[in-house]
């Protein structure tokens, strides 16, 4: 009775919880190692990310440790919700989705979310903040959205107890791609200690004039 209980996956709203957790973290982590590269300022987007919640009055020449830290709790708030959403109000759909299909789910869930955020909930009901909109362009977000989607293919794995995961083809998939965000972390992580070192790579930026001046504050903090 034990051996069969063992092999009954999780809820979907306690896997949805921990994909939560864990998109919202490499969303998180991607957004602070490659915002330099992308011509942004990681700790005046956090500032502006947590003027949604906490108004105005986040806003300043420097970003305080507190609005950064306000701006980043926030925005992992915001992800787990969303895979809460998608795995869990959604989860009569999505829960049996092929690890496969979640990759190809991930651009078009992350333009609604995004969207959504942008168009909707951040500047009209329930935040009523525009600033947010005015300071950070759309196609930021939809890539914050992005990253974070694109750790949906976890869910699979994520479904049953710790070392409890059959060997299907959905798991092991959901595993090797576990070792691919872990590889895209390292090497975002190394780009940023080479920036650091003073061997910036090119900024990734349509308006490289306009952006610059974040990318240089950026690696000027550092």
């Amino acid at each position: 009775m034990r051996e069969g209980a063992a092999k009954e996956p999780k809820s979907r709203w306690l896997a949805a919880a921990q994909l939560g957790l864990l998109s919202s973290t490499f969303s998180t982590l991607v957004s602070q190692l490659a915002a330099a590269q992308l011509g942004r300022d990681a700790a005046v987007d956090w500032m502006t990310v947590a003027a949604i919640p906490g108004r105005d009055a986040m806003l300043s020449a420097s970003p305080s440790v507190y609005a950064i830290a306000l701006g980043i709790a926030f925005h992992q708030w915001a992800d787990f919700s969303w895979a809460l959403v998608f795995f869990g109000l959604f989860g009569r759909w999505t829960s049996r989705l092929a690890p496969g299909t979640l990759f190809w789910l991930a651009i078009p869930w992350a333009v609604f979310t995004s969207a959504t955020e942008w168009f909707g909930l951040v500047p009209l009901f329930p935040f009523f903040q525009p600033i947010f909109t005015l300071q950070q362009p759309y196609w930021i977000g939809f890539l914050v959205h992005l990253s974070s989607a694109l750790i949906y293919p976890l869910f699979a794995w994520l479904r049953w107890p710790l070392g409890r995961a059959p060997p299907t083809s959905a798991v092991r998939f959901a595993k090797r791609w576990a070792a691919g965000a872990l590889l895209v972390l390292a090497t975002l992580g190394l780009v940023s200690v080479v920036d650091g070192l003073g061997w910036p790579p090119p900024i990734l930026s349509r308006d490289v004039a306009g952006d610059q001046p974040y990318g240089n504050a950026s690696r000027a903090r550092h």
